[in-house]
């Protein structure tokens, strides 16, 4: 059940609401989607006793990643913040589970509520950055709000397609380095 319920929400959500949005987007010449990628995504570690949850944002990711070819040509976007450790619900639940959700992460959720986890307002700021005008070269990334500013994402013009997303090793420019 844990398993429907966190894909339903998660990755269903996300499905159904960018479906809504997309036709509108599209008709006024412009639209940006911000969906929410969380659990370790993209992060070096994974949480233990989440795999649904976990599941469900690295499958928002893919979605994400594959809106945004839908979407090319449309001035209209699509991306994935990962919003960091954030004390949410999903913390309670965890602390209030206790050392059923394994010793490591329940030690490791006290020293987060403690600390008082990530400031929501990076993933705040992330956001109002994607949803602006000069943020239209992003789409189909998983980016976070941690780890990357908005001033450092202006570079994403250069980069390769694969910059920000789950497939992070892009193999053509592997093969060309190694031709050199």
């Amino acid at each position: 059940l844990a398993w429907k319920q966190a894909i339903d929400i998660n990755l269903c959500g996300t499905a159904f609401c960018s479906r809504a949005a997309i036709p509108y987007m599209k008709k006024q010449g412009f639209g940006r989607i911000i969906a929410l990628a969380g659990g370790g995504v993209g992060g070096p570690n994974i949480k233990p006793n989440l795999s649904s949850y976990a599941t469900s944002k690295f499958a928002v990711c893919g979605l994400v990643e594959a809106i945004s070819s839908e979407l090319e040509g449309s001035n209209g976007t699509i991306n994935a913040i990962s919003p960091g450790a954030v004390n949410t619900r999903l913390l309670d639940q965890v602390l209030a589970a206790g050392e059923k959700a394994g010793k490591k992460f329940f030690e490791s959720s006290k020293a987060q509520k403690e600390k008082g986890g990530t400031p929501p307002e990076l993933a705040a700021k992330m956001a109002l950055f994607l949803a602006g005008e000069s943020a239209g070269h992003i789409s189909g990334r998983m980016i976070s709000a941690v780890w990357e500013k908005p001033e450092q994402l202006s570079a994403l013009k250069a980069m390769g397609k694969s910059m920000y997303t789950l497939r992070r090793v892009d193999w053509l420019l592997v093969k060309e380095t190694k031709n050199d």
